[in-house]
């Protein structure tokens, strides 16, 4: 680059920033102040999620849509008497299939099943299976619509028994 011309230098009398280029991502240690097994867990969790902790629950760590799907997908079949699920992406595909089928074929069970959808979010959603949901008893509400464009569907959610 023989004919590049020189930058300006911004703040000439400030002395350079050395740059560090780390081989591993950096990481945050927090000290931890109680065990799962305390009392004081408990009340945290009581406190961040309004839910009462009892006994005889189970908790499964599921990372990926290949975990979480599946059991998602399990607990709907199996609900009795609602399911109530949050979506903030929902789209066509096999998946998004599935969940249709799902709700539907308990919906038609006599379960309660109310679906609340992002508009955003849920974009790709097709106007077919948003009236395959309907059709099939399945209430649908949205949030986030846009002023000026039509609602959608969505995939993030909390089922109920």
């Amino acid at each position: 680059m023989l004919f590049r011309k020189r930058k300006q230098i911004r703040y000439p009398h400030r002395a350079p920033l050395p740059i560090i280029r780390r081989r591993l991502p950096m990481r945050y240690h927090m000290k931890h102040q109680f065990t799962v097994r305390d009392l004081a867990f408990l009340q945290t969790m009581h406190a961040l999620t309004g839910s009462p902790i009892v006994d005889g629950n189970r908790v499964e760590i599921l990372r990926n849509g290949v975990q979480i799907f599946p059991s998602m997908l399990a607990a709907i079949r199996s609900a009795e008497k609602t399911i109530n699920l949050e979506f903030y992406i929902y789209w066509d595909g096999e998946i998004g299939r599935q969940f249709a089928e799902a709700l539907a074929e308990r919906a038609r069970a006599g379960v309660q099943v109310k679906v609340i959808l992002d508009a955003v979010g849920s974009a790709p959603m097709s106007q077919a299976l948003i009236e395959f949901l309907q059709r099939n008893g399945i209430d649908l509400e949205w949030y986030h619509r846009c002023a000026g464009t039509r609602s959608r569907g969505s995939i993030t959610a909390r089922i109920a028994s």
